[in-house]
């Protein structure tokens, strides 16, 4: 059985170029999302409804953008309003990352180092939810498959990703909004490429393939 490879420097070369040639779309996307969640989050302080509005809104952006970003990879652009659209996978993607929550905190609670080892291990069940209208258990059993031997890989990612979004916040804070596109893009490359192009074997879910060679 082959390698798997994370390509790192591919993915965030595909963000950034991609970024570059969408500027203003992805900028709509970031801003859209991230000021809608942050003034709710405010108001939230104030009065518990804004906060559950805040909550609801954000897990449905979350679905929106794992749609955007997927199919922009795979060569379809999407209009701004599928932030809003994906409504139909909100409570399993609510319900995966209370599961998931609970699980990494206990990991971290115990020893740290499985608590990290599960964020890594689960980081692609939101996209395997919305790309494969997967229930919480098959794209948990999904995402366990395919980052099985990456998980330093993906933590290398997760390095780089903190490093563009630092890089963002010093731009004179306006440039997170450009940053944050580019590492949901990065994400969403090596997804893709790891369920069509990197992943050897096949990743069976209750009999059904979701990807082979």
């Amino acid at each position: 059985m082959e390698t798997k490879n994370v390509e790192i420097k591919k993915a965030f070369s595909f963000g950034w170029q991609s970024a570059k040639k969408d500027f203003l779309y992805f900028v709509y996307v970031a801003a859209i999302a991230m000021v809608i969640s942050g003034i709710l989050g405010k108001l939230g302080e104030k009065n518990f409804i804004f906060a559950i509005v805040g909550w609801v809104i954000g897990f449905i952006t979350t679905c929106g953008i794992a749609r955007i970003t997927v199919d922009y990879v795979r060569g379809t652009k999407r209009e701004l309003e599928t932030l809003f659209t994906e409504w139909q996978y909100f409570w399993r993607v609510v319900g995966a990352c209370i599961f998931m929550g609970i699980l990494i905190i206990i990991g971290l609670v115990l020893l740290v180092v499985p608590g990290i080892y599960l964020i890594f291990r689960f980081q692609f069940v939101t996209l395997f939810i919305v790309d494969k209208n997967m229930k919480i258990r098959e794209a948990m059993k999904a995402s366990t498959e395919m980052t099985k031997g990456i998980k330093w890989q993906l933590f290398r990612f997760a390095l780089v990703s903190i490093g563009v979004a630092l890089l963002g916040v010093l731009a004179l804070g306006v440039g997170i909004f450009i940053a944050v596109p580019i590492i949901w893009l990065a994400q969403a490359y090596i997804y893709n490429s790891l369920l069509s192009g990197n992943i050897k074997e096949e990743i069976k879910i209750d009999g059904s393939v979701v990807a082979t060679n």
